[in-house]
């Protein structure tokens, strides 16, 4: 019976604690050593040993440097190569491969082990890092009434680790989705590491009730290195209450005639009440009655004036109206202050309608 011996073949081995780097805890802009030791753990010597380091970083695979040659490594022995790797810009975690025999020109007993990866982490260098909080924006008047100049305060602080010097600053009003600046650019001198600067502008809320939506951005051209730039903007909500005013309403409800059920040979009083729901009073009310009947606006009297109405309170007017005419329902409106010369919170329920039902006279 004939038995066939294995052929003894090289085999090389790379692991993963056979890579170090030189310095370890480099910082970025340092040029670092990469070494990797390479064993032969195979029974016959493999020379010309190819080895290439590769950055494979993000699922990269980028060359370090050229392909080293060991000339020989014995069986049961190592050889060692290194590579220099610069590290500008590349702050962070480096994934570093290295491959022996990348091309498979030495037969080797077993070919699965010859690449291994080593994490090298490159620490940021010293930066100042500017931030804003939204917390760090303020408002005085902290309440204020449409019209009010608001102060905004806004802190910005520097938890990096070096000064930063030269710092813009940029309020901005970006409400309903628009970007407009509160102000010039404003700069602080100089903010020492772990302190902070504060800054301020001033807001005209004139014609701006409502959310406002206030946005600080600090250095928005990006003109200072940092070791985070995710933080240098934020928002802050300032409520602008509206002003004081009346506000009057007319309802359907409020309107009545007398007699309520009248007959075409009747004369009808049209009594309304109008009410002030607002927070100011109201002065100079103009009343109209109108007719409404045949689709044109045909008034009922004339125009009517209240002296005042006080907040919360109420008044009423009247006008006559003769029922002659087709027996049919009239379609009466009362109108408040129809030019819109008072300011009002609301002027969508300045109007009301109600039909007065008109029947016939009985026969002589």
């Amino acid at each position: 019976r004939l038995s066939m011996a294995s052929q003894a073949a090289a085999n090389l081995i790379v692991l993963k604690d056979n890579i170090g780097f030189a310095p370890a805890n480099p910082t970025e802009g340092d040029t670092v050593t990469i070494y990797a030791t390479i064993l032969n753990d195979g029974g016959v010597e493999a020379t010309d040993v190819l080895v290439q380091f590769v950055d494979t970083t993000d699922n990269g695979s980028t060359p370090i440097g050229q392909q080293q040659t060991i000339e020989s490594i014995p069986a049961g022995g190592s050889g060692m190569v290194q590579v220099t790797y610069e590290t500008n810009g590349k702050a962070g975690d480096r994934k570093i491969d290295v491959e022996a025999d990348p091309h498979n020109f030495i037969p080797e007993s077993k070919e699965t082990d010859n690449t291994a990866k080593q994490t090298l982490t490159v620490s940021a260098p010293p930066a100042p890092n500017l931030s804003i909080q939204s917390a760090n924006i303020g408002f005085n008047p902290a309440e204020p009434v449409q019209g009010d100049n608001v102060t905004i305060h806004a802190t910005i602080l520097n938890n990096g680790a070096l000064e930063a010097n030269d710092v813009a600053i940029q309020f901005v009003d970006v409400t309903n989705g628009d970007s407009v600046p509160i102000g010039g650019r404003q700069t602080i001198a100089s903010i020492a590491a772990g302190s902070s600067g504060t800054v301020e502008t001033t807001y005209d809320t004139t014609m701006r009730p409502g959310d406002r939506r206030i946005q600080v951005v600090v250095d928005p051209g990006n003109f200072i290195a940092e070791a985070d730039e995710t933080d240098n903007i934020a928002r802050e909500l300032l409520r602008v209450a509206s002003p004081p005013a009346p506000n009057l309403v007319a309802l359907s409800s409020n309107i009545e005639f007398h007699p309520p059920q009248p007959t075409d040979q009747d004369t009808v009083v049209i009594h309304a009440v109008i009410l002030n729901t607002g927070s100011q009073e109201a002065r100079n009310v103009l009343i109209q009655f109108i007719d409404l009947t045949y689709g044109v606006a045909v008034p009922i009297g004339k125009e009517q004036f209240i002296d005042v109405i006080p907040v919360g309170g109420s008044a009423s007017a009247e006008a006559t109206y003769d029922a002659a005419g087709p027996v049919r329902g009239r379609k009466i409106q009362v109108l408040v202050d129809s030019n819109n010369l008072i300011r009002e919170t609301s002027e969508s329920d300045n109007e009301a309608i109600k039909t007065l039902a008109v029947s016939a006279s009985a026969a002589p």
